[in-house]
């Protein structure tokens, strides 16, 4: 009780003592600082009224003495009719100037009526400039009245901010009693909930059973969790061989690859072997070359005319200049065409043979057709050795296709959706062939 009430005696003190000094609060501001900013703003109206009326005034004394002055002309109506009123007169004692003599009754009428409307006109400039002094005059009295009193309201202000400091040591000391009488009630509630947690939160209902046999974990569930698990990574580990397959292995493989018979395999280069083995892979491949080259003639032996295309769909010419080479041997004048996707036609030279590099892709349609006819006037034998990129637009122009994959280096997806892809496109295609592959046993013997 003695805490409650030093609170409330706080509290009061400080309401006291802002209703005696008049600091009542208006959206967060007090009622001296709403006075001020209300009369700040009355002032600055108060003179942009009093420049405007001085304006008015010099436009009037101007147009008074005819130094301009059209800004008040344009204000007064009637100063406006009599400026009209005098142009069109002037004009027309111009014109009877002209024409009479200054003794004519039509131009003295004119004269003194020019000179009453002059009277007139200067008449109301003299009444509309007192009209703006005195108006000017009353708004240079109401600035100079706000200006007193904005001024007087700053000094109080001042005043006002001094009596706000004790306003402020007044709060805190009510604070203070407020929160040290919070504190109390918060601790003596935690005292009474103390004296009534008594009784033991929790009771045995039945005493626990003891178990005959582990629940967990299932000799079952586990098997058929661990089954689960094998298969799940034994399917993962085939999905990523087959993904990040490097090569082919052997010819069998690249046969269920393409389903396709594969010709002939070529063993790897023979560059850093001794020279006993060097002349086995050599031979070999010799008569790989010869397997291809027996197979295109069995499969071109219909052809009707006396020259044989052949393409081989390869990233190098490895094959294709194995063929050229069997070709010469058993006397086809023979000649290897490499696409190339821009440019014209010229001469390459490739590991051992020079090739001819024809443009597949060019602004004269049909131009790869065109230069392969040509070459059937001068070759028995004319093999396309294309690059994948190329192999539709070039195996198109063969009678017959082979798709060559590298044992070590051929991608097996990219080998079958190669073979899908040219079946679509109605190439012909003969088989396949299996290069850089090892040396088997049987051929070192």
């Amino acid at each position: 009780a003695q805490l409650a009430n030093e609170v409330e005696a706080a509290e009061g003190e400080a309401e006291r003592f802002r209703g005696e000094q008049g600091l009542l609060d208006i959206d967060g501001l007090t009622l001296m600082e709403t006075q001020i900013s209300s009369a700040a703003a009355d002032l600055a109206q108060a003179r942009a009224v009093l420049a405007e009326r001085e304006a008015v005034l010099t436009s009037l004394g101007e147009a008074a003495t005819g130094e301009g002055g059209l800004d008040a002309v344009a204000q007064s109506p009637t100063l406006a009719a009599l400026r009209e009123d005098e142009s069109l007169l002037t004009q027309e004692v111009a014109r009877l100037a002209e024409r009479y003599g200054p003794d004519y009754p039509e131009r003295r009428r004119a004269e003194v009526a020019l000179d009453d409307l002059r009277a007139s006109l200067d008449r109301e400039a003299r009444r509309s400039e007192r009209l703006a002094r005195l108006a000017r005059d009353d708004a240079a009295a109401r600035v100079r009245a706000l200006e007193a009193r904005v001024g007087a309201l700053r000094g109080e202000l001042a005043e006002t901010r001094r009596v706000q400091v004790r306003l402020r040591e007044l709060e805190r000391e009510a604070a203070a009693a407020s929160g040290v009488y919070e504190a109390f009630l918060a601790r003596a509630a935690e005292i009474a909930a103390a004296d009534e947690l008594q009784s033991p939160d929790a009771s045995v209902i039945s005493p626990a059973t003891i178990p005959r046999a582990r629940s967990a974990p299932s000799t079952a569930v586990a098997l058929v969790l661990g089954a689960s698990a094998a298969f799940a990574m034994g399917g993962a580990a085939v999905t990523l061989r087959e993904a990040t397959a490097s090569g082919v292995p052997s010819a069998r493989a690249l046969s269920h690859l393409t389903g396709l018979p594969c010709i002939a395999v070529f063993p790897r280069g023979a560059g850093k072997l001794r020279p006993s083995q060097r002349d086995v892979r050599i031979k070999a491949r010799e008569r790989a070359a010869v397997a291809l080259l027996v197979a295109a003639e069995d499969g071109l032996a219909d052809r009707q005319d006396g020259t044989m295309i052949l393409a081989i769909v390869e990233d190098a010419p490895r094959a294709a200049d194995a063929l050229a080479g069997a070709a010469r041997a058993r006397g086809y004048a023979c000649v290897v065409v490499v696409p190339s996707a821009e440019g014209t036609a010229e001469e390459g030279r490739g590991d051992e043979r020079p090739h001819l590099l024809v443009p597949v892709a060019n602004r004269t349609r049909g131009s790869f057709r065109r230069q392969l006819d040509d070459l059937r006037d001068c070759f028995d034998l004319v093999v396309i050795a294309t690059p994948p990129s190329l192999a539709v637009r070039a195996t198109l122009a063969a009678q017959l296709t082979y798709l060559a994959a590298s044992a070590r280096r051929g991608q097996a997806r990219l080998i079958r959706d190669l073979a899908t892809t040219l079946g679509g496109a109605g190439v012909v295609l003969g088989g396949c062939v299996l290069t850089e592959a090892p040396l088997r046993r049987g051929d070192a013997r």
